[in-house]
């Protein structure tokens, strides 16, 4: 059975890596704040950029004596404290210059120095955070607890292809939802995501199908922090549709009485890389209630051009309706629709 295994490993100074981190977030999301021109947004997220700068450079002066004994030779921190100082220093003088006056061409600067800024960030990772050391000490051990966890699951190896693949294929629901190309269901309290299988040997099914899948993930995220939580549109080959709604603990729908359309932009963006989008919603568009009482859900769908608005509309109830016969949590039909 083939396995990718993820490993994360925390070496060097815990500061530094910590103000890196909110850096990199800030950056983030100033890419596409400064595409909207969305002033308000620039500023809140410049201030998350400088407070994570400085605890940036508060953890280097901390760590200084620690990691020049800890890391590479070729990476030497003064040099790669200077380097972006440097960088830092004329950034945050054009996102001064911006806020102040309005004007474009700040952020053009802004955006040009971004990837030297970028680099010297990674190059401080290097030099104050990296102990290249530690790391090759620890190699042996990680990779025999991988062979340990690969020989452990092999027993199962049979059962979960035949289980996963088999038990929710497209084929299982075309006969009862006749156009229906794919779904993307996703229970938002856990993350989960429920999908049936598609057969990628196919250099058509890549080419096509999976552009129109991220496709249509892209374009539901970009209205969703617009404020929009069921849309549908169609191209010159499928329908696309996409619902998003709340539940409480007994499966009943979750009214929103002031959906935050205002401050949406201000959020982290859809999903939880860069921190959990649907926790702050919930936490927004339901203020007086506990979140481990609110669940949150989203159904992407996708169908064959001639299928009818009013045809998706009744297979995304159906499906919200009865997917839990695979999820395994029973709940009852969308509401939002």
């Amino acid at each position: 059975m083939e396995k990718i295994v993820s490993i994360m490993v925390k070496t060097g100074s815990g500061a530094v890596a910590n103000g890196l981190h909110e850096t990199f977030s800030a950056l983030n999301s100033l890419q596409s704040l400064q595409l909207q021109r969305d002033v308000a947004g620039v500023r809140a997220a410049f201030d998350t950029l400088d407070a994570g700068v400085k605890h940036v450079f508060d953890g280097l002066r901390r760590s200084k004596p620690k990691a020049k004994s800890a890391t590479l030779s070729a990476y030497d921190l003064d040099a790669c404290t200077l380097r972006l100082k440097s960088c830092w220093d004329f950034i945050r003088k054009k996102y001064v210059e911006y806020l102040r006056t309005r004007e474009a061409d700040c952020i053009l600067r802004v955006e040009s120095s971004t990837p030297t800024f970028s680099d010297a960030l990674r190059e401080v990772f290097k030099a104050g955070c990296l102990e290249i050391g530690l790391l090759s000490r620890d190699k042996e051990a990680l990779l025999v607890a991988i062979d340990s966890v690969r020989d452990g699951m092999a027993p199962f190896s049979d059962f979960l292809k035949s289980s996963t693949r088999a038990s929710l294929t497209i084929n299982k629901y075309l006969e009862e939802f006749p156009g229906l190309v794919h779904f993307i269901y996703v229970d938002r309290s856990t993350h989960r995501v429920t999908a049936p299988s598609l057969d990628f040997s196919s250099q058509e099914t890549i080419t096509l199908t999976k552009r129109k899948i991220w496709g249509m993930v892209d374009f539901s995220r970009e209205h969703l922090v617009e404020g929009h939580i069921a849309i549908m549109w169609k191209d010159n080959t499928f329908n696309y549709a996409y619902f998003l709604w709340f539940e409480d603990n007994y499966g009943s729908p979750l009214k929103v009485k002031v959906f935050p359309s205002s401050t949406l932009k201000q959020f982290p963006i859809p999903g939880i890389l860069c921190g959990d989008f649907y926790s702050k919603l919930i936490e927004e568009c339901f203020p007086k209630m506990s979140p481990s009482k609110i669940h949150c859900y989203e159904l992407y769908c996708i169908h064959l051009g001639l299928a009818t608005a009013s045809c998706v509309l009744e297979h995304s109830r159906r499906l919200a309706a009865t997917v839990w016969e695979v999820t395994g949590t029973s709940n009852n039909p969308i509401d939002v629709l």
